[in-house]
């Protein structure tokens, strides 16, 4: 995120802060899961799915023909950045993952269409 340009990064994580670090069920949900990052790293489920929707709902990836490195069909359907754990150099990280080519309309990684939903583009 931090190669993103400022305004981007800013949206996205106000987004993020409103939906998750704001609420103080949903932040004490997330400290959960990254205190116990394994079944979500394993999984592969975004935050929204562990946080929102206590992973009672499988997440799918319908809308973006199966690819599960896009955004879920929950995160682009509530126009969240779909957010993930992810191992890197030993490290657990947080991830974000772009919509599916279908749903950016051109845009390039630096601007937050290539990241979250705005518009009915597809």
């Amino acid at each position: 995120m931090s190669d993103l340009p400022p305004a981007v990064r800013r949206t996205i994580m106000t987004i993020f802060d409103n939906a998750f670090r704001n609420k103080k069920e949903n932040l004490a949900k997330l400290e959960i899961m990254l205190r116990n990052h394994l079944n979500p790293l394993e999984n592969g489920v975004c935050v929204r799915n562990q946080v929102l929707d206590c992973n009672k709902v499988p997440m799918s990836f319908t809308k973006s023909g199966n690819d599960d490195q896009s955004a879920c069909n929950a995160c682009l359907n509530r126009r969240r950045p779909c957010v993930r754990l992810i191992r890197r150099n030993g490290a657990v990280h947080l991830a974000l993952y772009p919509l599916h080519v279908d749903y950016r309309a051109g845009a390039s990684w630096k601007d937050l269409d290539f990241w979250i939903r705005r518009d009915d583009v597809a």
